[in-house]
């Protein structure tokens, strides 16, 4: 559906803005910025994982399980 699409899109989004954010801060040598973006990052991805769960996961990950 279009709301399930748009789901995956934005977090999808937040994902990678986050990646972004802390490469551009680490750049700027604003070291906690950047650890900061990149653990968002991370958590909104990797964190979403959870192979125990009987419906795959959770955010992205879970969302991209429905998608496919």
């Amino acid at each position: 559906s279009v709301s399930s699409t748009l789901q995956a899109m934005v977090s999808y989004i937040a994902v990678t803005w986050n990646l972004e954010q802390s490469m551009q801060t680490c750049n700027e040598r604003k070291r906690s910025g950047a650890i900061d973006y990149w653990s968002t990052g991370v958590a909104f991805f990797v964190g979403s994982i959870d192979s125990s769960a009987p419906e795959g996961g959770y955010l992205l990950h879970s969302l991209g399980v429905e998608q496919c």
